[in-house]
């Protein structure tokens, strides 16, 4: 559903790129299915459904920004391209995904060099790192070379992280820990990776402001369910994964 919704909103020269971004990821990762046992045996969060959820916001994020309807398109194909590459050091998954996407622009489309250079900015502002212990994405530090450039930059970086103050972002943020450590962590894993998780979800920032009035209404609710999580785990009225992921659905539901 999101899928036709995004290439109703994109050209049909752009149309072959975006199905071929889609299928790459579903391919090497998995759909993101609790039945798809290719998503269960490799990826368990940068799968398709991520990747489809990134579309989504990002297609948000852009009409918010006012970003013309024809460039809404360059954001799909950026937001359907940035998982690409997986499995590899930061910077060099965004710079690979950027230019497999590039590729496939000059290959298959007649886009101009400032449009194809506006979607290989999409996907290097969402690389992730850590400032002073701080997430931060690349967004809020490239010099972008064109506003087309910087509007498809923000709107694919906010809509990477549309989900993590959503309903479903905390039982997200344990698919990322089990495609990170394991399916099954230990208790000492999942105490440490709660700590970190209490402490992204409330240093995050989006990289732009309607970023946070877009994705941010359940931040304080998040925040809380992350707090409690914690506190569960280390007193040990939690000790295994299955456990958390009950806690994560019930948050979910509490909160749809």
């Amino acid at each position: 559903m999101i899928c036709e919704k995004s290439l109703t909103l994109a050209s049909k020269e752009l149309e072959p790129v975006i199905l071929e971004a889609y299928d790459e990821v579903g391919e090497r990762y998995g759909s993101g299915s609790p039945l798809d046992e290719v998503a269960m045996r490799r990826l368990r969060f940068h799968n398709l459904q991520h990747t489809l959820a990134v579309t989504a916001g990002s297609v948000l994020m852009a009409e918010a920004l006012d970003v013309d309807s024809e460039d809404i398109g360059l954001v799909i194909s950026s937001a359907a391209a940035h998982d690409v590459v997986q499995l590899k050091p930061p910077g060099v998954m965004e710079r690979e995904s950027a230019a497999w996407l590039e590729q496939r622009l000059r290959q298959k489309t007649s886009l101009s060099e400032e449009r194809i250079e506006a979607t290989k900015y999409g996907i290097f502002s969402t690389e992730l790192t850590f400032i002073d212990g701080k997430p931060r994405q690349a967004a809020t530090w490239l010099e972008y070379p064109t506003r087309l450039a910087e509007q498809v930059g923000l709107s694919v970086s906010c809509g990477d992280l549309s989900e993590t103050y959503s309903p479903k972002g905390p039982l997200l943020g344990h698919y990322l820990c089990q495609e990170v450590i394991s399916l099954d962590p230990s208790w000492e894993e999942l105490v440490q990776f709660q700590r970190n998780q209490v402490a992204f979800v409330t240093d995050y920032q989006f990289p732009h402001a309607k970023g946070e009035a877009l994705f941010g209404e359940l931040r304080g609710a998040v925040q809380r369910h992350a707090v409690t999580t914690l506190a569960a785990l280390e007193a040990g009225y939690m000790t295994c994964m299955s456990e958390v992921l009950d806690h994560d659905i019930h948050f979910m539901r509490a909160n749809a």
